[in-house]
């Protein structure tokens, strides 16, 4: 700062700030580093560079930024009043000026500028629908040396954006030893600050990928910034920082034609290897790379508009299935498949299959992007009507009978009773219907949805009806050697008495481990004929 321009800030706040002055004599604070820092929603955000500024009307500005988001802290002296503080976590000094920023004021206030220009601000009033504490803070000057030209103090605020429904909290603030000066640029506090901001600003501009022009162009903006501080700053005797900024310059830390070019092809790769899971994604960027093709290079025979023309990149009916992928036919022209024959085309339909259940809802993905095929017949379950393969007609089945999490659409066996649908005479002519199956002891519950078959009081799953475990009853329990296994049989050992008055199961849970055993022998009597 030059003696000129230290003696016109000492004219403009020697009168506001003289009482600042003691806060700070005598006591040494914890941090001997210039910083800015605060946690934004309770994460650590911390400014790259800062600096403050004073008017002739003694309003004080300390700004913080990290490059990407901007904090500002705006005192009006006539808001000024002595605060104590019991947080001595970041200074020794227990008394400050304090500035109140209030919601909706034209004084004192503080503001963050997100990296989409959003601004949250304490002067933009909360929505009425907000149940939360008004947007309030504070802003604590605990030290103004006129001497050195620097700044510290704390803060913190709750700051809404322009329509007052969203809102975000800084907490535990602090900023020390921040430089003012006159102007509006950012000023490091030392040379070596600067060629440290200039490294940190290097790296990031090194790892931006120029994929992203937006970030990259950030990115290098920034790193030309901090190159043009370190050379006012350090001087540059040999001219290497005027020769890095002027390659940067040259192109306006825009991306060149040769760099476009490379992405487009990216994109394209990409998009050709794209699977329906993530099409359309992919088919964006191919169109975005393209079109910053054309702003970077041209099109002079318009051949990259006509290959952005040609894209479809739609999902018509949002069923998580793109356009292209509806051409089922593979004729080139999806607006003429129509799985249903419901007259409305797949693209266009939210249940190709007309099952009742909507693609959206059928349409998982597997690992590798496809559709989910849960009988593995070759058709996906969005477009099958027998999703689970077991000869009922997914329109026909409801609910989640074994309540195992698996509807029974999706359910190879229905009632969970170690016997696969398909095997319990689910639908006897075959046309999907369940209104013939079988029902083997009446009880108006079909087989495929009676977890006890034969209605004796024992569950199926405890007949034994599938010893293999292939879901096969072929092997199934037959323990009389009539023509009816277990799990059908009413009468298990054929000695004339039904199983269901053998006592086969007194506690009845359905499982026959507490079975009567009059004679004390190793067979219960319901499986006894003697």
């Amino acid at each position: 700062m030059s003696p000129r321009n230290t003696q016109t800030m000492k004219k403009i706040i020697v009168l506001i700030l003289v009482s600042f002055a003691f806060f700070g004599c005598g006591e040494e604070l914890e941090f001997n580093t210039p910083s800015f820092q605060a946690n934004k929603d309770g994460n650590l955000w911390e400014a790259s560079s800062y600096f403050a500024t004073v008017d002739a009307n003694g309003v004080i500005t300390v700004t913080g930024t990290d490059g990407l988001e901007t904090i500002t802290l705006v005192a009006f002296p006539q808001d000024s009043f002595v605060c104590t503080s019991n947080d001595n976590s970041v200074f020794a000094s227990e008394q400050g000026n304090c500035f109140d920023v209030y919601t909706n004021t034209n004084y004192s206030f503080a503001t963050l500028t997100d990296i989409n220009n959003t601004l949250w601000s304490t002067n933009n009033v909360p929505d009425q629908s907000v149940q939360i504490y008004t947007g309030d803070g504070e802003i604590n000057i605990r030290e103004a040396n006129l001497e050195t030209g620097l700044i510290s103090g704390k803060f913190h605020f709750t700051a809404f954006n322009t329509s007052g429904l969203s809102s975000i909290n800084i907490n535990e603030g602090f900023f020390y030893n921040v430089p003012f000066t006159t102007g509006d640029t950012v000023t490091y506090f030392t040379c070596v600050d600067a060629q440290e901001a200039t490294a940190a600003a290097l790296v990031a501009f090194n790892n931006v990928s120029t994929l992203d022009a937006a970030a990259y162009e950030l990115a290098c903006n920034n790193y030309t910034s901090a190159l043009q501080v370190q050379m006012d700053l350090c001087g540059d005797p040999n001219g290497d920082i005027q020769e890095i900024l002027d390659q940067l310059n040259a192109n306006n830390c825009q991306i060149t034609c040769d760099q476009a070019e490379d992405n487009s092809q990216v994109g394209l790769n990409a998009y050709v290897a794209a699977n329906m899971s993530n099409y359309i994604e992919m088919c964006n960027n191919y169109t975005q790379y393209l079109t910053l093709q054309i702003q970077f290079c041209g099109d002079t025979d318009g051949s990259i508009q006509a290959t952005i023309d040609s894209l479809d990149c739609n999902d018509d009916d949002a069923d998580g299935v793109p356009n292209v992928f509806e051409d089922l036919n593979s004729d080139g022209d999806y607006t003429n498949d129509d799985t249903d024959g419901d007259l409305n085309p797949d693209y266009l339909d939210e249940d190709d299959d007309d099952d009742l259940v909507t693609t959206a809802t059928e349409l998982v993905f597997d690992v590798n992007g496809n559709p989910i095929d849960t009988d593995g017949d070759g058709i996906p379950d969005y477009l099958d009507e027998d999703d689970d393969g077991d000869g009922i007609l997914t329109i026909n089945e409801t609910g989640d009978t074994d309540s195992d999490g698996i509807p029974d659409y999706l359910d190879s066996d229905d009632d969970g009773d170690g016997i696969l649908t398909i095997f319990e005479s689910p639908d006897l002519d075959s046309n999907g219907d369940p209104s013939d199956a079988i029902d083997t002891d009446g009880d108006m519950i079909p087989n495929y949805l009676d977890s006890d078959d034969d209605g004796d009081s024992i569950l199926t799953i405890f007949e034994n009806p599938d010893p293999n475990a292939d879901g096969i009853p072929n092997d199934a329990q037959n323990f009389d050697g009539d023509t009816l296994p277990d799990y059908l049989d009413d009468d298990d050992d054929n000695d004339g008495l039904l199983t269901i008055n053998e006592n086969p199961d007194p506690n009845g849970d359905g499982n026959p481990d507490d079975a009567a055993n009059t004679d004390g022998d190793s067979a219960p009597d319901y499986l006894d004929a003697t």
